[in-house]
């Protein structure tokens, strides 16, 4: 009899703890549909505002397009580029008359024609040496010396006289008489006398500008 009762005692502790078991599982089986449905609805709330913010984006994408193609944008599109195509024309025109007016304002190169004439005015009187020519500037320089002042003036007036330049200009000149040794004379006797020569020189720094060629044609159709 109390084997029985043990037994009896045993069952129901077992169908106890049985009990306890499923109520464990049925709780974690709540939460855990409980855990699903919030992220269905997460997702579901996610795809709605998706869908909210698509449809307006194509609102927003029909109100520019319509805007786009409405007749009044088109006129105001056309009338833009025609402004900037005439914005273009002037521009190009522009440049090619700047272009012009430079070349025309421009300075050339010294011919062999103007050597001639320079060289000519120089006669046998100028020794001219050290001569350059910037054409960048149209300056031509030299270095000028001769053997007597009173020839400066009158070459400086002949060059500005030329037509080849628009200005000529010069700082005054250097030098002076001086002696130099010169061949030695041998006398009757056999000796050799030193001599000296005596000479005059001047030197001076001369600065001209070309004429450019608007000058130059201007002085053509004067003539």
């Amino acid at each position: 009899m109390a084997r029985t009762v043990k037994n009896k005692e045993l069952n129901l502790l077992a169908a106890l703890d049985r009990g306890r078991q499923r109520q464990k599982l049925s709780s974690g089986t709540i939460v855990f549909i409980i855990l699903i449905a919030a992220l269905v609805a997460l997702v579901a709330v996610f795809y709605a505002y998706m869908m909210w913010r698509s449809e307006g984006l194509t609102e927003r994408r029909d109100a520019a397009q319509a805007y786009v193609n409405a007749p009044e944008t088109q006129h105001q599109y056309e009338v833009a580029l025609a402004n900037i195509e005439a914005a273009q024309r002037a521009q190009a025109q522009a440049g090619v008359v700047a272009g012009a007016v430079k070349s025309e304002n421009s300075y050339p190169d010294i011919s062999a024609d103007d050597y001639k004439s320079i060289f000519r005015i120089a006669g046998g009187n100028m020794n001219m040496s050290e001569i350059t020519y910037d054409r960048d500037t149209g300056t031509l320089s030299f270095l000028a010396k001769c053997h007597s002042a009173t020839r400066i003036p009158i070459f400086i007036a002949a060059l500005r006289s030329s037509g080849v330049f628009s200005d000529v200009r010069y700082e005054g000149y250097t030098g002076g008489t001086f002696t130099t040794p010169g061949e030695p004379v041998i006398a009757s006797d056999g000796a050799i006398i030193p001599t000296q020569v005596t000479q005059t020189e001047y030197a001076f720094n001369v600065s001209c500008t070309v004429k450019t060629d608007a000058e130059r044609a201007a002085d053509g159709a004067a003539e």
